[in-house]
């Protein structure tokens, strides 16, 4: 499944205080087994996991477990594909305090952006 240099390399660069995430928690591709492996530092929650979650209590049952074992490990989250105020509202309740997605901005170019940032 991964390859054992690969969690030798993760764990090496955790070592030198590099802070380490998690990106697309919640899709096919992550797996609970590593995170109790690796020294991360957040987990990016992806937005199939976030869609509709203020109206979806299945969803937000999922949710709330994950928040739990991330606060467990002392895990920060990133909320990614916020689209609705609904979505982000939810989240915010919930303690979540990063969020990225186009409810916020569409993608931007760096002059954009950070002439975005200083006008908020």
């Amino acid at each position: 499944m991964y390859h054992h240099k690969a969690i030798e390399s993760i764990k090496a660069l955790s070592a030198t205080h590099i802070p380490l995430f998690m990106d697309d928690f919640g899709t096919d591709y992550s797996h609970l087994s590593l995170i109790s492996q690796l020294s991360l530092s957040k987990l990016k929650f992806d937005r199939s996991l976030i869609k509709n979650i203020a109206n979806n209590h299945s969803q937000q049952r999922v949710c709330h477990a994950l928040l739990d074992l991330a606060s467990a490990l002392d895990l920060e989250i990133i909320a990614e594909g916020i689209e609705t105020p609904e979505e982000a509202h939810w989240l915010f309740a919930q303690g979540v305090l990063y969020a990225q997605g186009l409810w916020f901005s569409h993608p931007l170019e760096s002059d954009q952006a950070i002439d975005y940032l200083n006008s908020n």
